[in-house]
Formats: C-alpha cells, sequence, structure tokens
C-alpha cells in the first residue's frame, strides 16, 4: 500500500504526513514540516503532539501569507534506548483557520481553533515512524551468534566463538558477560588482523545441578574497534567516552542436551517400551503430593526423573496448585491435564492431596489410590484432617505413603489395611507413633518389615 506524503485541504498543503526521524540512540534529530497556503486568504496555524515533553516544534504557531510556505522544524529528544520493534506511536495534530491579515502568532488563541468558536478549522493528523540508519559493513563476523554449551553436570564445558575481519583494518576486540565468575573467557580482549580469523574458547565452569525448564538467561557482549597497526589494546578505548565507533554484537547462551545412548535390543522402540518392564504392566505413580491452602510442601514423594532437583519439584508444586486451587475439589476428587500427566485431586480444610501419574495412566487407578491415602490419612488423625495434625503427625503420613507405593509402584489402596498396617508399626515399637521423630518411625517401619520375612 503507497503512502500519500502530502494532502490538499481548502486551507494548508501539508508535506509529509509521516514524519520520518532518522533513528540515532543519545541524539537529537529533526525534520521538516512543510505548510503551503495555495489561497487567496491569511491562513492560522497551530501544531500539537501526544507528547510535548519528546518533541521540540519551531514555530508551533504562526500564519502562513497567502501563495506562500513555512517550514516548521520538529526535534526529537535523544532517546536511551532503542524502542520495541521500532515502532513509534506518537501523534501529530495541524489545525488552521482562516485569519485576518496581520494576525501575528500570539493573536493565535486556542479558542479561535475550537469547534465552539464557530470558525471553519480544518485538522491533519500526522504519524511518526523512525527510519533505521544505513547499515555499515561489519567490523567482524561472528560465529555463532548463540553459544550452545553441552550440558553435563559437574564438568567444565566449552565452546568456540569465531572472530572473521573481512576488512583492511586491524580490528580490537573485547568479550564480556553478565556472569564473569561462571566463564573463563581466552582470549578476552585481542587484535584481528586484516582478513584473517581469531577463535576465542569459552569455558563454563561445572554445575552443580540442572537450572530449571534447562534455560539460561546469560548473555555475552563483544565489542570491536578499528585500531592502528600495532596499537596497545586497553579497555578504554571500547568505552563512549573514548569517541571511537565501537561496534556491538550481543550473544544468547543455551544448553545442548547430550543425545540419549539406546537401550540394549530396544532401539526404534518408544519411550512407552522403553520404561523398564514392570512398568510396562504395573499402573506407576509419578509422585504423592500433601500440600496447603497456600501451596507448600507438607509432604511430598517422587518416584520419576522428571523433576531431577529441589528447584524443579518446588516449581511443578507451585504450577499444580496454581492451576487446582480454584477449583471445587472438596466434596469429590477433580482431573487435570499438566505437562503432559494426569493429577487427581481433592481438598478437605487447609489441605490440599494429589497423586500424579503418566498420560497414558489409567485414572480409575489413580483416583483410587487418592481415596485409599485421603482415606487414611483421616483416619490416623482421626477425623481432624487440618494442616496443624498433619505436621504434628507427619511421620505417620509419611509411612502412610509408603505403605501406599513403593518406588512407584501401587501396593495397596485399602484405607482400613493401610492405617491398620501404619497403626501396628506403632504397637511394635512401644512409643505411640505419634510421639516418635520421622527418623524413630521409619526405623520402627524397617523393623517391621523385616520382621514379616
Amino acid at each position: 500500500m503507497s503512502l500519500e506524503m502530502s494532502t490538499a485541504g481548502d486551507l494548508l498543503q501539508i508535506k509529509p504526513l509521516q514524519l520520518q526521524f532518522p533513528f540515532e540512540l543519545k541524539k537529537q534529530i529533526s525534520c521538516s514540516l512543510q505548510l503551503s497556503n495555495k489561497s487567496d486568504n491569511c491562513v492560522a496555524f497551530k501544531v500539537k503532539t501526544t507528547h510535548p515533553e519528546k518533541y521540540c516544534v519551531r514555530p508551533n504557531s504562526g500564519a502562513v501569507l497567502p501563495h506562500s510556505t513555512c517550514d516548521v522544524i520538529i526535534t526529537m529528544q535523544a532517546l536511551k534506548e532503542a524502542p520495541a520493534d521500532m515502532q513509534c506511536g506518537h501523534k501529530f495534530l495541524v489545525q488552521c483557520v482562516v485569519v485576518s491579515p496581520g494576525s501575528a502568532a500570539h493573536d493565535i488563541t486556542d479558542e479561535m481553533l475550537s469547534k465552539e468558536s464557530g470558525n471553519h478549522v480544518e485538522e491533519y493528523k500526522l504519524s511518526v515512524s523512525y527510519v533505521p540508519p544505513p547499515q555499515l559493513p561489519s567490523l567482524l563476523q561472528i560465529q555463532p551468534l548463540e553459544l550452545q554449551f553441552p550440558f553435563e553436570l559437574k564438568k567444565q564445558v566449552s565452546c568456540t566463538l569465531q572472530l572473521s575481519n573481512k576488512s583492511d583494518n586491524f580490528v580490537a576486540f573485547k568479550v564480556k558477560t553478565t556472569h564473569p565468575k561462571k566463564y573463563c573467557v581466552r582470549p578476552n580482549i585481542g587484535v584481528v588482523l586484516p582478513h584473517s580469523i581469531c577463535d576465542v574458547i569459552i569455558t563454563m565452569q561445572a554445575l552443580k545441578e540442572a537450572p530449571a525448564d534447562m534455560q539460561c538467561r546469560h548473555k555475552f557482549l563483544v565489542q570491536c574497534v578499528v585500531v592502528s597497526p600495532g596499537s596497545t589494546t586497553t579497555t578504554e578505548m571500547f568505552r563512549e567516552e573514548s569517541g571511537n565507533h565501537v561496534e556491538e554484537r550481543r550473544l544468547r547462551v543455551s544448553y545442548a542436551l547430550p543425545p540419549q545412548p539406546p537401550s540394549p535390543g530396544r532401539e526404534g522402540m518408544s519411550d512407552r517400551r522403553s520404561k523398564p518392564q514392570y512398568q510396562e504392566f504395573c499402573p506407576c505413580l509419578k509422585n504423592i503430593l500433601l500440600l496447603d491452602s497456600e501451596g507448600m510442601r507438607v509432604a511430598s514423594k517422587y518416584y520419576s526423573d522428571d523433576w531431577p532437583t529441589n528447584t524443579a519439584k518446588q516449581a511443578f508444586e507451585k504450577t499444580v496448585f496454581s492451576k487446582t486451587h480454584k477449583t471445587n475439589a472438596w466434596a469429590e476428587a477433580e482431573i487435570a491435564m499438566l505437562e503432559n500427566n494426569i493429577i487427581v485431586y481433592k481438598f478437605v480444610q487447609d489441605l490440599h492431596f494429589y497423586v500424579t501419574g503418566g498420560e497414558d495412566e489409567n485414572e480409575i487407578i489413580l483416583a483410587s489410590v487418592l481415596e485409599g491415602f485421603f482415606d487414611a490419612v483421616d483416619i490416623l488423625l482421626r477425623g481432624n484432617v487440618d494442616k496443624r495434625e498433619a505436621l504434628q503427625n507427619l511421620d505417620l503420613i509419611l509411612l502412610c505413603i509408603d505403605e501406599i507405593i513403593d518406588g512407584g509402584i501401587i501396593l495397596e489402596t485399602d484405607a482400613s489395611s493401610i492405617a491398620s498396617k501404619v497403626a501396628g508399626h506403632s504397637v511394635d515399637s512401644g512409643t505411640p507413633l505419634s510421639e516418635q521423630t520421622i527418623s524413630q518411625a521409619l526405623s520402627t517401619a524397617r523393623q517391621h518389615l523385616t520382621s514379616l520375612f
């Protein structure tokens, strides 16, 4: 669609209809607006904008004599940063009205340009856009623009950044990062000779745990500037105050997962088929959770590697709670899908019970586990199922979970049987289970299980 660059009204012809400012950071930039009066009348005008603090308009009001032209200079204040998508939503409005010959700028008032004045007022709306400056050839060609590090825990990993100088100039460079303590850059400063290449080795320090979502938000900045042959490369030459033309390129960082070797004898099988054999025939749970009314963990057990770190587990619990806490799961259990998982859940007072299985698991089986867990806790806490009682009897709840599930495999779903086995630990130990510490309770449970065999 072509842009109409001027308009001819009854009073003034205005050119252009879109104000284009050559974009430069930290520098005032101007453009010219031409008002042409083709009539036999003296026409007054006034220029307004939606952002008066960002522009200087000279003159912003005046009179255009018959068959003459007036140039208005509009100066944009210096921009500190580039706007999103290089778009500008600012607008200008030019108002004009016929006045008596000899009218000066101070005679032109807002009242004569208002509709209530009864005057014939013409209005022209102008848009504003940025014109990108012409692109000069880059001093250095940089490859790659995204640094990919093969992800391995507890091991330093490296990647190579290649700086190519295709020009006839000597180009100095400096490599910076937002997290200097996590990387070793060699060399981090130097000179690339004309028509040559410099390889920069960037080594990431060993990671102690996997980051959340396997995302890395670190950034690198490569600065480069033309220098004289044989000159010493210093940090000062890359600063804005030096007056040098400094080019900057920003690089992202990402993790590349190492390829997983296929299981022996199972090449080409799906993830479902690559599970341990017992998981192919038995329903398996990924976790069982007990959260409070604010989404904080009361008790939990995980049986899947989907959440390898405590940070990942907490993030999952927060997501589960935010997705479900406003639902009506007080009277009956509800079902939700989240991250390719099936979650069944139920609420009572200030406690939220959750059972999570894979997307291929049977919802009825998951619901039976939830009901068994829910009802067994109700029996063990003698009907006082709330956060305070749960924390005071956390040993009972943890043993209850262990009676229901072992390594993700469902052992028991009958609430009476579960509660009876947990209560049996208390009888065998000689001390009421609710008065023991968690380690004592677990020791008692192990002794009880040993005696069964």
